[in-house]
């Protein structure tokens, strides 16, 4: 076959079928072929593709097909990804690939684009409620199946931005607070007192007041309208007050997905910035860091609160986020204090996870005016920290037991 490409797009080549003579185009970097002409940009002098960064250019060798890569500000050259490039990639593609993740436990929700300057423009609502409504939303989002689904996955602190999202509504007997096949409904609803009634209309309306056949009643406690947080679609029901009247807690849509593109932007912030300053972590690569930063889950404990307790079988490991805590042993002699947790990034919890019997060897205790601290389960710990363990070991080897702090 004879080479023929003139002003093809990147890489192209065109051919003749030497049984036919009918012209054909190839593509040898990826072994694509077509009657048609592509089209594109011109390779008559080879081309660059989309910008790198770091000032590289990726460009295909017309008369190869080959792709090289370019850094015009050096004059540098390489067949090969430079290493410095394929870091700055595997950056990058960690951070699309914590978003995915994100986006993917909410697959199919309805949503705007979310772009970083309205995440950090956008101000949490916080409508008042007392502490039993606040707990009683939290507690209803993370039981309800329908809810769980959306919300569960949610670290404590985001859990209750979210309660505090919830605006109290009271709607009179007769109300209706959604009606079939509307399109401007975007409200989840949780019910706290009364009851509601749902009406599902068969075929097309007749009367203005036809709201179909009464399918169900709802009580405290109990949740519709979720679906306006995932589609964009009319409501499928007329949803009534059935009671003298109600109180609802309603969730708007943009609260809920603000709220929850707002989360994934803080596990980027804190795999961008602490997570990769802390020693123990220095040997994990990019991609390591970003799976430890998504699995992480953060809790805040009170003075005095016991976050493990002695003689307990350990589940988790525990890195501090902010704040103090202290570990305490208890024995024959009464309780001593046998190390202090001051500084971001100090960790605890390990012991028990490595040792064969998996029991806590010390209880440890918020001190100072609180902490938070992050937390990974022990199928994360073995998962993620896997190359660790050594190093892990070595130091927990070297823990005092309770009797030397009596002989000193």
């Amino acid at each position: 076959m004879t080479s023929m490409s003139d002003a093809l797009p990147l890489g192209w080549a065109q051919h003749a079928d030497p049984e036919t003579g009918r012209i054909f185009f190839y593509k040898a970097a990826t072994g694509e072929t077509s009657w048609e002409k592509p089209v594109g940009t011109s390779a008559a002098t080879g081309a660059s593709t989309a910008p790198l960064p770091g000032g590289w250019a990726q460009i295909v060798d017309p008369s190869s097909g080959r792709t090289f890569y370019h850094k015009g500000a050096t004059g540098e050259t390489s067949w090969e990804m430079p290493p410095e490039l394929a870091e700055t990639l595997e950056v990058q593609e960690s951070a699309r690939v914590n978003e995915a993740r994100v986006a993917g436990r909410r697959g199919g929700v309805a949503s705007q684009s979310v772009s970083a300057q309205r995440i950090q423009d956008y101000v949490k609502p916080v409508h008042p409620k007392n502490d039993h409504d606040t707990a009683c939303i939290k507690h209803i989002i993370k039981t309800n199946d329908k809810l769980s689904l959306l919300f569960a996955h949610l670290q404590d602190s985001v859990m209750e931005d979210v309660a505090n999202a919830f605006q109290p509504l009271e709607v009179a007997c007769g109300h209706d607070v959604i009606r079939q096949d509307d399109n401007d409904c975007d409200r989840l609803y949780i019910i706290n007192q009364g009851s509601v009634d749902i009406f599902v209309r068969r075929g097309e309306r007749t009367h203005d007041v036809d709201k179909g056949t009464k399918v169900v009643s709802l009580g405290s406690g109990e949740v519709f309208g979720e679906l306006a947080l995932m589609y964009s679609q009319p409501r499928a029901a007329t949803v009534t007050v059935g009671s003298s009247s109600a109180c609802l807690w309603a969730l708007d849509r943009d609260s809920f997905q603000m709220l929850l593109a707002s989360n994934a932007s803080t596990h980027l912030a804190m795999y961008e910035g602490w997570l990769r300053e802390v020693p123990l972590f220095q040997t994990l690569n990019h991609y390591e860091l970003a799976r430890l930063s998504d699995c992480t889950e953060s809790h805040l404990y009170d003075t005095g609160e016991e976050i493990v307790r002695q003689g307990e079988l350990g589940n988790m490991f525990y890195i501090l986020e902010d704040g103090t805590c202290s570990a305490y042993m208890d024995g024959d002699q009464g309780r001593i204090e046998v190390k202090q947790y001051q500084n971001r990034g100090e960790y605890f919890g390990e012991v028990a996870l490595l040792a064969e019997d998996g029991i806590r060897r010390t209880s440890i205790q918020a001190t100072g005016t609180g902490c938070s601290v992050i937390s990974l389960t022990k199928e994360q710990f073995a998962s993620l920290l896997g190359p660790l363990v050594e190093h892990l070991r070595h130091y927990a080897a070297q823990y005092p037991e309770y009797s030397s702090f009596w002989q000193r």
